[in-house]
């Protein structure tokens, strides 16, 4: 996902020709945007907005895709444990 949505939309949104920016390089617009459309391909949207406008300010911040990975990563592991040991299968 985050090869697609950070690495590829986001620059995409912003500059047709995406290859000239570098990773962390958006708009303010292609931010709002693609969180949007990332949240609207989730089930649960308002937390997958919210999820998209973050890690897509952390990928600003840190300009590292794997550190998005990596927090993508330890969220969906952190959310897998929740819905398993409280059986909580709406989430999933």
């Amino acid at each position: 996902e985050e090869i697609f949505w950070r690495s590829f939309l986001l620059r995409f949104i912003t500059k047709p020709d995406f290859l000239s920016l570098k990773v962390g390089e958006f708009s303010t617009s292609a931010l709002l945007i693609g969180s949007a459309i990332f949240g609207f391909s989730h089930p649960e949207w308002l937390p997958a907005v919210i999820f998209g406008l973050a890690i897509s300010l952390w990928l600003k911040y840190t300009e590292s895709l794997f550190a998005c990975i990596v927090v993508h990563l330890v969220t969906n592991l952190a959310l897998g444990i929740w819905v398993v040991t409280q059986r909580d299968w709406v989430f999933w």
